[in-house]
C-alpha cells in the first residue's frame, strides 16, 4: 500500500477527493449559453471521470467509494447518453 504523505493522504485518498470534486462539478455545472449547459460540457466532464474511475488498476473493487461513484457516474452516463449526442449533432 502507499505511504501517506505529510497530511496522512494516500494516493487513492487523493484520488478520491479529486474524483469528487471534478464529479461536483460535473453536476453544478451552469451556462447562459443554451446547449453548452452544464449539459453537454457537464456530460463530457462526466463520461470522462467514469472512463478515470474504470482505468483504475484494482481501486475500485478495493474502496466502497470508488465502487458507488463508479455506480452512479455510469447510470447518469447510460441515462444521458442519447440526448447527449443528439445535442452534440445539432
Amino acid at each position: 500500500m502507499p505511504a501517506p504523505d505529510e497530511t496522512g493522504d494516500t494516493p487513492l485518498r487523493r484520488l478520491e477527493g479529486d474524483l469528487r470534486r471534478a464529479t461536483r462539478d460535473a453536476v453544478n455545472r451552469s451556462s447562459r449559453k443554451p446547449f453548452s449547459w452544464g449539459g453537454l460540457a457537464g456530460y463530457r466532464q462526466l463520461e470522462a471521470i467514469g472512463q478515470a474511475i474504470h482505468s483504475l488498476p484494482d481501486a475500485p473493487e478495493e474502496n466502497d467509494y470508488m465502487v458507488r461513484l463508479a455506480r452512479q457516474v455510469d447510470r447518469v452516463v447510460d441515462k444521458f447518453r442519447t440526448p447527449a449526442h443528439d445535442l452534440a449533432e445539432a
